[in-house]
């Protein structure tokens, strides 16, 4: 991960003069991001306040409508309501790709010249915090890439206690953050980092590697998201990933996506119990697991099947797989003995005929 020449350690003392420029670009892209929430807010209300108006307008035209007998100016005024409807409809749609070309016009630009603004207060607060950062005991590595302007820190090894007081090591977890991720985090489009498991200790399903993060690798923040936010917005960097790093190393079980209490547990795909390793039988046709509950055995070859592949006989209810049933004439299912049995009485009634 870290083998290309643009990635640093910044760990190391003799990459740490790197930090004044990586700070000035964190403070240009939490300047655009904030830039970006308040443009995007400011024109949405603009077009609110217009579709407002817009609409008290077509209530006076529905209203005038109501009162008028006269043909023509009846028709007339749904002319003009309909063409309000149309001009609202117009606006909306060309403020919203205005404001999006002048966004994008000014990002770039500022993109652009990231490199030649000057340090100001913030920028120093920022680099305060990442000076902090590389000295402290808080996170492991702590890696920069020139090529893509990333932050990549790995926590120390997370350590959860669930609610049976047992203790699982879930290792730690590679945090990044690039300029593109805080723009659109403070736009409210986005967590502002990834998350990537560096030796992860996975739940049974093989889907989660932290109680709090889904299975497409989005952490739920709870109570802790505008903190989180505020915190970035603030400049308040170290804050951000202090934070951020609290929340990764606590368990509550009601917000969990997958509860501790059942990390090593089997879920049932039948009855969606969880249920313990113990418990848990496979299909002989199509390897499926299941609990005791959810899965039967073939009372010929004695086999056990899902609900899928096992049939019960028609005649007297046993159970037999798809590889031992039979089936008559009427396309009932039948046991091998109910099979006999009904060839036994085909056998006779045709002797009978033949007599």
């Amino acid at each position: 991960m870290h083998s290309t020449n643009t990635v640093i350690d910044l760990r190391n003392p003799s990459n740490r003069h790197v930090l004044p420029r990586i700070a000035l670009i964190i403070n240009n892209a939490i300047d655009l991001g904030n830039r970006d929430r308040l443009q995007t807010n400011d024109i949405s209300k603009k077009i609110q306040q217009t579709q407002r108006d817009l609409d008290k307008l077509k209530t006076l035209v529905d209203k005038a409508e109501y009162i008028k007998k006269d043909g023509y100016m009846k028709n007339r005024l749904i002319n003009i309501r309909d063409n309000m409807s149309t001009i609202s409809q117009i606006l909306c749609d060309d403020t919203v790709r205005l404001s999006y070309s002048i966004g994008n016009t000014e990002k770039a630009i500022n993109k652009m010249l990231v490199d030649y603004q000057l340090p100001n207060e913030s920028v120093a607060g920022i680099l305060r915090d990442l000076q902090a950062l590389v000295a402290g005991n808080d996170f492991e590595d702590i890696y920069w890439d020139w090529k893509s302007k990333c932050l990549s820190i790995c926590t120390t090894s997370i350590n959860l206690t669930s609610l049976f007081d047992d203790i699982f090591d879930i290792g730690p977890i590679l945090i990044t953050i690039d300029k593109d991720m805080i723009i659109q985090r403070l736009s409210n489009r986005d967590n502002g980092y990834t998350l990537e498991p560096m030796e992860p200790y996975l739940d049974s399903s093989e889907q989660y590697f932290h109680p709090h993060i889904s299975d497409s690798n989005r952490l739920c923040e709870g109570d802790g998201k505008a903190i989180l936010t505020n915190a970035l917005r603030q400049k308040r960097f170290l804050d951000f990933l202090t934070i951020l790093n609290n929340i990764l190393h606590t368990y509550a079980s009601e917000a969990a996506y997958r509860s501790l209490e059942d990390w090593e547990r089997f879920q049932c795909p039948g009855c969606g119990d969880f249920i313990d390793g113990d418990d848990c039988y496979h299909c002989t046709e199509c390897g499926t697991d299941l609990c005791s509950g959810c899965i039967d055995a073939c009372a010929e070859c004695g086999d056990l099947f899902c609900s899928d592949h096992i049939y019960a006989c028609y005649s007297c209810g046993t159970y037999t797989c798809c590889d031992c049933y039979h089936e008559n004439n009427n396309q009932d299912i039948l046991c091998s003995n109910c099979w006999q049995d009904e060839l036994e009485e085909q056998r006779n009634e045709q002797e009978k005929q033949e007599e």
